[in-house]
């Protein structure tokens, strides 16, 4: 922390995440109080990445197309449940995909209690689906591979085989979870795949398939909107009409953009939740940003490797 008698300072933010405090010259113990500084406030958002990814998780997502929007979801649940009553300590509750929620918990005991309520209230239990999250497996990406007409799963289910056959894999269960476009008309397929067959891979170069062989990487990309460019939704869920500049997180096309110097929407949403102020000047899309690496620590955190 800096002295109470420092002389009063030129802010400028760090990429790393921290306050740098500019004062010339700088003498030896200005320089150590700065560097403290810098590791505190950078290691302060790790370890809210690490406390909250250890915390008791519980989803709920509508059960019916009468809600509508996660905003909605959370609004009825507030509405029917009251938590100082349940005796409840919610930390944490953010959207996801599908107009649900996450809900985070103080105790597992709590997360019981809490999951308990909405399935016996006799108006919740009809409009909302609960349930725990089971922990993630590692996921890959495998790209280019060549697109087929006709029956899309059929062809999943051969390359699948092809797959773990031309590997030597064990027979445990691989499937496809989603594409994405690859290079001209190739697809890149993202596979989830139990710890046991990702240990057998996971220092290849390649993997095979049949006559071919395919270029992969684990996949541990976030769930972002590229409209908005928050974490936690997908562009079709967003609530946002017109697109954030990425440069400056106003609604305009970044073609347009004027200003000078970038701005990340999520470090400066970040800076107004914790009240600090890490430094914000890169793209919201930056692979760099100190947030989007916190979101692939979490996917980490919660993923079993075996």
């Amino acid at each position: 922390m800096l002295e109470n008698n420092a002389p009063k300072p030129v802010t400028n933010i760090s990429f790393k995440g921290a306050i740098i405090k500019k004062v010339l010259p700088p003498g030896p113990s200005k320089l150590a109080s700065e560097s403290t500084t810098t590791n505190l406030a950078q290691s302060k958002i790790v370890n809210n990445a690490r406390s909250k990814s250890t915390l008791p998780t519980l989803i709920i997502k509508p059960a019916n197309e009468e809600i509508k929007t996660s905003v909605m979801l959370k609004t009825a649940l507030e509405g029917k449940i009251k938590l100082k009553d349940t005796q409840v300590e919610v930390l944490s509750c953010r959207p996801i995909q599908g107009n649900g929620i996450v809900v985070k918990t103080k105790t597992p005991e709590m997360l019981e209690k809490l999951k308990t309520t909405i399935m016996n209230h006799l108006t919740l239990r009809d409009k909302c689906q609960v349930y725990i999250p089971k922990p993630r497996v590692p996921n890959i990406i495998i790209f280019d591979i060549p697109p087929q007409d006709g029956d899309q799963a059929a062809y999943e289910n051969n390359f699948i085989l092809q797959l773990k056959e031309s590997n030597e894999l064990t027979d445990q269960e691989i499937e496809v979870v989603f594409k994405k476009k690859g290079r001209g008309s190739l697809q890149n397929w993202i596979l989830a795949m139990q710890p046991k067959n990702y240990q057998e891979i996971k220092d290849k170069k390649r993997l095979r398939c049949g006559f071919n062989s395919y270029r992969f990487k684990e996949f541990l990309e976030p769930l972002r909107c590229f409209g908005c460019y928050r974490f936690g939704l997908l562009k079709r869920n967003c609530r946002e009409t017109k697109p954030t500049c990425t440069k400056c997180t106003v609604n305009h096309d970044l073609k347009g953009c004027t200003k000078p110097h970038p701005i990340c929407r999520n470090r400066v949403l970040y800076n107004k939740s914790t009240n600090l102020k890490v430094r914000a000047d890169h793209m919201s899309n930056s692979n760099l940003c100190p947030m989007y690496l916190r979101e692939i620590e979490f996917i980490v955190k919660h993923t079993i490797y075996g």
